[in-house]
């Protein structure tokens, strides 16, 4: 039978070719006829185009452009900076060969590349590219019942700098080896649509710095083994696009063993009915998600996934109970997402959850069925798992997280059963699954929410909380605090204007030695909100004892209610008045207050990133403070702040800091100068250096009346003051320290 097919297989290559072309066993580009186009008889070297039986061989600095539909060949061997160009119009056709090294013996066949591309070939497809068996060669043990193996081993094969862009459609299907296989700084882009379908070995096999950009639509299915595979440290993956891969027979979704996968904004990942982990995560790689993720677990059926291993029950009643499985121990390995080694970051979405209730796709008989099993959503068994800051992993299931390694959580994890029902449709053949319990024998850091239908506890380890959630004062019993990516306070609070305690609603973290506190406000209702900066380590109600829940300590403030004004206030000793004073300005959401030793100044900004200074004083406190975010309501009734990009960070202090006043070390005589001049609407008075001591300005009129004074604070290094309802002319700004320094500056209001 093998000899007939292989006779028969020998007479099609006859029909296509000429005995010249069979003896030398490849077509070679000439160009010796228009020089590109590959339709021209002439640019070939047996002076006929290439057929579907034709090896084709393009190299030097070759430029061949397919121009129209229905190029054919058997396979394409392409170097040396070589060009293959399919037009819009045009479409290449790739149906593979075999040669049988040994018919007489073993009936061993040898399988070459669609497209072998190597040393600096560049393969750009605007039309059609499509890559498969035409025919096939026999299995020779099972060529009887009608079972053919494919004619081509991997579909594109890029090497030595070799590149691909796809803005056309590009078809890959039933080749024996990878879909794409990449090695040595090979590039493969996607603007379009790519599908390998019915891929032998790998999807996508990236070795030796190879890069994949995807931008359009890539659908790997039916795999034997990977849907892609990542081997090589400097290997990169960027999704830009759409990336579908579902039926991997043996093993993952994706695996990185080494190297970078990156989701970017627009990029969606969707992994399906895969038979071992859906996205595993080895030593030395990174996957990171900016985009959104979606991993659909897919019921367990023995006909389609049989060597998935499932746990026996604890105490069958007979020997027949029990199926044929492995241990829990070893099933736990299989998980949605898988983590080894290497780091994943997860900024944006990742969604896990099944794709139909469980039991659906059981097998004809009971006997093979594993009702039971256990599946984790999260698997971390030595990396690191960062679900970032606005970030959130949704897990329907319910699938347990099992750690043993490092999980950060600062944005939302969200364990919600919803509509899954975790029973065997046939309560009579077992139980059903198994969904196992929460387990952390690693490090879990939990800084953001944890939402879930079910009571939650992961242990040993507690579930620690960085913000401490603060009721300040007597009116405190409503407050309510929501942490995640946007930050919540609810509060019926009422901090009243120069009020000796305070009553706040206060988030704040321990902070010692130089800070920079940095947020958006993003509303306000019925009250106000911004940043406060306290002494002590202390703060009421969820902090710890060292400060009592009324207590009215040195601190800081700057608010906003969503006006143009910002107030803010000083407290300077323990006990003393809290006044308010406001800077008018454009409504500016950003807020920041920046510490240096003694010295605190507020910024505001429009777009969190250009900053504007608009107060400094100085304030003696400990070594370490309270800083945070707070909130207070207008009259008594519920407000609400809600607070985004909330960010500590280091000062880059580029100003010099004074020496505070001593008997041995006399005060610096101050310089004062304002701006702008000619006035409009508001002047500032600005200090060389922040003032060490308290003072006075007095605004004076031609007349040397006195229409309005503001007290100096030690540490003011300007000093913001509301014109708009003075008259035009000339008036004299006189600045008084309580070191002895006088100056008076002219202030011309237009």
């Amino acid at each position: 039978m093998k000899t007939n097919m292989y006779t028969m297989l020998l007479l099609a290559f006859f029909a296509g070719s000429s005995l010249t072309a069979l003896a030398n066993g490849a077509n070679t580009w000439t160009g010796d006829g228009d020089g590109w186009r590959w339709e021209d008889p002439d640019n070939w070297e047996y002076d006929q185009v290439p057929s579907q039986y034709d090896f084709v061989v393009i190299s030097g600095d070759a430029y061949v452009q397919v121009t129209q539909p229905d190029a054919a060949c058997a396979a394409i061997e392409i170097y040396g900076n070589a060009t293959l160009f399919v037009r819009s119009e045009g479409s290449l056709n790739i149906y593979g060969y075999f040669y049988d090294t040994a018919p007489e013996t073993s009936g061993y066949y040898d399988l070459p590349h669609g497209i072998n591309a190597d040393d600096y070939a560049t393969i750009v497809n605007w039309g059609t590219i499509n890559i498969g068996s035409d025919f096939y060669y026999p299995s020779p043990e099972t060529s009887s019942n009608g079972y053919y193996e494919p004619s081509i081993a991997d579909g594109i094969n890029l090497e030595d700098d070799t590149r691909m862009l796809n803005r056309g459609e590009l078809y890959i299907e039933y080749v024996a080896g990878d879909g794409i296989e990449m090695d040595v700084d090979a590039l493969f882009v996607n603007r379009e649509f790519v599908s390998l379908y019915y891929i032998g070995d790998e999807g996508i096999d990236m070795d030796e710095d190879a890069i994949v950009r995807n931008r359009g639509q890539i659908d790997i299915s039916y795999v034997n083994y990977q849907g892609i595979d990542q081997d090589d440290s400097d290997t990169e993956f960027i999704n830009s696009g759409e990336l579908n891969i579902s039926f991997t027979d043996d093993e993952e979704g994706i695996e990185l063993d080494d190297g970078l996968f990156k989701n970017t904004e627009t990029g969606v990942v969707n992994i399906a009915y895969v038979a071992n982990d859906l996205l595993y995560i080895r030593s030395g790689s990174d996957f990171e998600n900016y985009g959104v993720v979606n991993l659909d677990v897919v019921p367990f059926d023995p006909v389609t996934f049989p060597q998935i291993p499932a746990s026996a029950p604890e105490s069958p009643d007979t020997d027949e109970d029990t199926p044929d499985v492995v241990s829990v121990e070893e099933f736990t390995t299989y998980g949605a997402i898988l983590i080894t080694g290497g780091d994943l970051h997860n900024y944006s979405e990742i969604n896990i959850s099944p794709l139909q209730f469980f039991g659906i796709g059981s097998p004809e008989t009971p006997e093979e069925a594993p009702y039971y099993y256990t599946f984790a959503s999260l698997l971390n068994r030595g990396g690191d798992l960062y679900n970032e800051d606005c970030a959130s992993i949704n897990i329907e299931g319910p699938f347990p997280i099992i750690n043993e390694a490092y999980l950060y959580n600062e944005g939302t994890i969200d364990l919600s059963i919803g509509n899954i029902i975790p029973i065997s449709p046939d309560p009579e053949e077992g139980p059903g699954p198994n969904f196992g319990e929460h387990i952390n024998e690693g490090y879990f850091y939990n800084d953001g929410d944890i939402l879930s239908d079910y009571p939650f506890f992961i242990g040993p380890n507690p579930i620690d909380e960085e913000w401490t959630k603060s009721s300040i004062g007597d009116e405190g019993e409503n407050d309510n605090f929501a942490l995640g990516c946007d930050i919540t306070i609810t509060t019926s609070s009422r901090q009243g204007h120069k009020a000796t305690t305070d009553n706040v609603a206060f988030l704040n973290q321990t902070i010692c030695g130089d800070r920079i506190l940095t947020t958006r406000i993003d509303g306000i209702s019925n009250g106000a909100a911004g940043i406060m900066i306290r002494d002590g380590e202390g703060g009421g109600i969820g902090g710890p004892p060292a400060a009592p829940a009324q207590s009215s300590p040195k601190m800081f403030m700057i608010a906003s209610r969503n006006v143009d004004v910002i107030y803010h206030g000083t407290r300077y000793n323990e006990g003393d008045q809290l006044s308010y004073t406001p800077f008018f300005t454009p409504h500016d959401r950003w807020l920041r207050v920046e510490r240096i030793g003694n010295y605190i100044r507020a910024y505001h900004s429009s777009d969190g990133n250009s900053w504007s200074l608009f107060h400094q004083v100085y304030l003696e406190l400990g070594e370490c403070a309270q800083i945070g975010l707070f909130a207070t309501s207008q009259n008594g009734a519920p407000a609400m702040a809600s607070f985004s990009n909330v960010a500590f960070s280091e000062p880059e202090q580029n100003f010099s800091v004074p020496d505070v006043p001593t008997a041995e070390a006399p005060a610096i005589q101050q310089r004062a100068t304002v701006w702008p001049t000619p006035v409009q609407s508001q002047f500032t008075v600005e200090f060389e250096q922040a003032t060490q001591v308290a003072g006075t300005a007095i605004l004076r009129n031609e007349l040397g009346q006195a229409i309005g004074q503001r007290k100096l604070e030690p540490g003011t290094w300007q000093l913001q003051w509301d014109a708009n309802t003075l008259p035009g002319g000339l008036y004299l700004l006189e600045v008084q320290t309580e070191d002895g320094h006088r100056e008076v500056l002219k202030v011309l209001k237009q």
